[in-house]
């Protein structure tokens, strides 16, 4: 015996999967909701951690003399280059502060090109 569903049965059984569709999506919504929730107050508290640490750094490097800063730089580009520093020209120094990973490797890769 065969058995037919009916245009109604049919309506019935779409909307009842697609209910259950969008019950699951909004089931990964919430959890997704909830990881970022979760993360942001992590990196909140990484960010204040850092930052009181950066704030006595900073303090201390503020004391420094420039001078010896661009000495300091200006020695260690000689010996990476293993030349003396009468042969370096160095035209601009740039604090540089909570690069991410992405700008770090850029960085470097710029850097290594123009050394070589």
């Amino acid at each position: 015996m065969e058995e037919f569903i009916t245009v109604s049965e049919s309506v019935i059984i779409s909307a009842f999967s697609m209910l259950i569709v969008f019950v699951g999506l909004l089931i990964i919504l919430a959890v997704i909701s909830l990881l970022r929730v979760l993360s942001n107050r992590q990196n909140n508290d990484n960010k204040l951690s850092e930052e009181s640490n950066q704030g006595s750094l900073i303090d201390v490097d503020s004391k420094v003399d420039d001078d010896e800063i661009v000495s300091v730089i200006a020695a260690a580009l000689a010996v990476v280059m293993d030349t003396h520093t009468d042969n370096l020209v160095i035209q601009k120094i740039t604090r540089v502060n909570n690069m991410d990973s992405w700008t770090q490797a850029g960085l470097h890769e710029h850097m290594s090109t123009k050394v070589q």
